[in-house]
């Protein structure tokens, strides 16, 4: 294991630089992005900050600044590993998901010219309190905050205002992922630039299939249950239609969920785990909508990235999809509460959609373009590290 003073050097290009440091010349800058959970941890969060990163290495030194452990594993990972051209290192912390405590050094990040936190958790918190310290510039994207469930909601109100907007505070700038995370961080009296998560579209083809697609992890907020009730009613009537479950399962709740399933239901499920996007296509082409009844998301990526497909969205109706869903003029809102109505509601509105409205759906999610977003968050960086003493 190495030691955090050869890890910090080894990190800033020092004299134990990794293999890319021969040609550090051509590379302006040393940019860390800091993030709880990367590879291997799949989802949402962790492909943005991949393809961010990786798209800023044509100009900059890019690194990841990550924990040790995927949430629900005790495998610890390297403290050093490279992806590309980026290079991830892993801290060490104690605790759980819900709250941990992260060993950072402010020495390792004091050697980066920026820090792009994502998400607002507890390393966005000690980051801020060694900024105090040490004078050095961060930004914050929200991705949704931690409003992902309702499970101890006074308690996450009551952490927005007393810590979390200390924290925001002593950012260079906030970037706010939804009209709903801007709405938030304005209450606490916080001005964010938003800036809706680009999408990587997963093809230029139609999609006009019958099935249904899910793409995520398998959480407690994203209310599998109650997905799989709404598919088993649709498939009481269309027997053709499937529901497709493509995601990771960090926490193992798929075994316990599937053996919760009826014969009837499990025989219209088909969960693939993790897939990549050559994998994923024969599904896309099977499917025709794309769901989720997660009660929260900051953004919903997955559902864009399907609706650059043509699939359409078919979504709990909550602040972020209700967002997607007025501004793309695509798709239908439901109670996924109530999966019976909501699976009447589907079938009666799949009856007058055409093709049309999965051309609109894909123009819609092509706009979302990472060159615009990029461009804004390079001006941003520019911008603060400027105005650096």
């Amino acid at each position: 294991m190495q030691s955090l003073s050869s890890l910090s050097e080894t990190a800033a290009g020092g004299p134990q630089a990794d293999e890319a440091g021969s040609d550090a010349a051509r590379f302006r800058r040393k940019v860390a992005h800091v993030v709880r959970q990367y590879f291997p941890s799949i989802g949402g969060l962790e492909a943005y900050v991949h393809e961010l990163a990786t798209r800023q290495t044509r100009r900059d030194r890019v690194y990841i600044l990550t924990l040790n452990r995927v949430f629900g594993s005790r495998r610890r990972l390297p403290a050093l590993e490279r992806q590309g051209r980026v290079l991830i290192i892993r801290i060490g912390f104690v605790g759980s998901r819900r709250f941990f405590i992260p060993f950072l050094s402010p020495r390792l990040l004091r050697r980066f010219a920026i820090l792009h936190v994502h998400g607002t958790d507890q390393l966005l918190d000690l980051i801020a309190v060694f900024r105090r310290l040490f004078g050095f510039a961060f930004v914050v994207t929200t991705h949704g905050l931690f409003f992902h469930t309702s499970r101890f909601r006074t308690v996450k109100r009551i952490y927005l205002r007393a810590l979390t907007r200390r924290s925001l505070g002593q950012s260079a700038a906030i970037f706010a992922v939804s009209e709903n995370d801007r709405r938030i961080v304005r209450s606490i009296g916080l001005e964010p630039v938003l800036l809706r998560n680009p999408i990587v579209p997963l093809g230029t083809f139609i999609s006009e299939g019958r099935n249904l697609l899910y793409i995520g992890r398998i959480a407690e907020n994203k209310r599998l249950e109650d997905l799989l009730q709404f598919a088993a009613t649709v498939a009481a009537r269309d027997p053709r239609c499937r529901l497709h479950i493509v995601g990771s399962d960090p926490d193992g709740r798929w075994p316990g969920l599937s053996r919760s399933l009826e014969g009837t239901v499990l025989s219209i499920v088909r969960f693939h785990g993790y897939l990549s996007r050559e994998e994923l296509e024969p599904i896309l082409r099977d499917s025709g909508f794309i769901v989720s009844a997660s009660e929260y998301e900051g953004y919903g990526l997955s559902i864009v990235e399907g609706m650059s497909v043509g699939l359409l969205p078919v979504v709990h109706d909550n602040a972020a999809f209700r967002e997607t869903v007025t501004l793309s003029r695509s798709g239908l809102l439901v109670d996924f509460r109530k999966p019976e109505h909501a699976a009447r509601q589907f079938l009666e509105w799949r009856e007058s959609i055409t093709s049309q409205d999965r051309e609109t759906a894909a123009r819609y999610a092509h706009a979302q373009s990472w060159a615009s977003g990029e461009a804004l968050i390079e001006a941003c960086y520019e911008k603060t590290i400027r105005a650096l003493p």
